[in-house]
């Protein structure tokens, strides 16, 4: 049964769509790279299938559960399309991309999706329906693409944190600090505390991403389970 409408939902959902639209302005007028934009505009498209879903059709009279599942998949589905196109870009190809487009663009984003899930659930179309629901399937599908974008940031991040582009990092260090002493413009002792330092950021950028990183993936994965 479509729920009913009240003052409260009406209200926000106009001041949802309000935002949305001063999102899209400002998502066209600024300079973003392909990635970067194909993200915003995902995160724009997931609220408006918030309000597809909570402001339900134009008309009363066709008004149905069926008739807002019916016209949130395909929003959903854009959302996926979008994601996909901003993996296939290479946004987190490398650690320090990856550090800058997971507070701006791929957290909100996640948490745009918890948040349909959770509304999703609420009209019947929760995570374990996705073979059954179309909403819930096209969930599912949009998890698993953010999913595969996280774990493209993961192994950014491990390779972010390397020196010299092999495994042993010690060894790579070694020869990043021989080879820059080699060249006299300063003492090895600078260039050892500058390392230090390096080492001392990487260390601690993984203590505070990885954790977060690996959250959202074990999160997304649940979208898979029967």
């Amino acid at each position: 049964k479509v729920p009913k409408s009240t003052e409260e939902t009406t209200y926000r959902c106009r001041s949802l769509r309000e935002s949305l639209s001063r999102a899209r302005e400002f998502g066209r007028a600024a300079d973003m790279d392909e990635p970067d934009g194909a993200l915003w505009e995902a995160c724009c498209l997931l609220c408006e299938a918030i309000v597809v879903v909570i402001g339900g059709c134009a008309s009363p009279n066709d008004d149905t559960l069926e008739g807002r599942e019916g016209a949130v998949v395909p929003v959903v589905e854009s959302t996926t399309r979008l994601v996909r196109s901003a993996r296939e870009g290479g946004p987190v190809s490398t650690g320090a991309e990856a550090c800058r487009l997971l507070p701006f663009r791929v957290a909100p984003l996640y948490a745009l999706l918890e948040t349909t899930a959770r509304l999703f659930a609420r009209f019947g179309w929760g995570r374990r329906r996705r073979r059954t629901r179309a909403a819930a399937g096209a969930l599912a599908d949009l998890a698993s693409s953010l999913r595969d974008l996280l774990s493209d940031a993961s192994r950014a991040m491990s390779g972010y944190r390397s020196f010299g582009g092999g495994g042993d990092g010690g060894a790579g260090r070694e020869a990043s600090v021989g080879s820059a002493a080699g060249m006299g413009v300063v003492g090895e002792d600078s260039i050892r505390r500058a390392e230090g330092e390096v080492v001392s950021s990487r260390a601690l950028t993984e203590a505070r991403v990885d954790p977060f990183l690996a959250q959202m993936i074990e999160s997304l994965e649940a979208f898979e389970e029967e």
